[in-house]
């Protein structure tokens, strides 16, 4: 679960509110990531942010194992 959110930036304010809810709600990461955010507004930046979060958990295992899946190529 998210434990904070820092946002610098001119709309900042616009962009918290969805982390907020999320730590008040205890949504996890991977619920953000999966939500349909309209595209392109600043929203988004919540699920970029949290797609990005989640990238980084996958192991080398994971990765592979999803690229066959899909039959994706590309850097490892």
């Amino acid at each position: 679960n998210i434990l904070g959110a820092t946002i610098l930036g001119p709309s900042a304010g616009d962009i918290l509110h969805e982390y907020v809810l999320a730590m008040k709600q205890g949504i996890p990461l991977g619920k953000i990531s999966s939500t349909i955010h309209v595209y392109p507004t600043l929203g988004m930046i919540a699920r970029k942010t949290a797609d990005l979060a989640l990238k980084g958990k996958l192991t080398p295992g994971r990765k592979k194992f999803i690229k066959k899946i899909f039959g994706l190529r590309g850097k490892e």
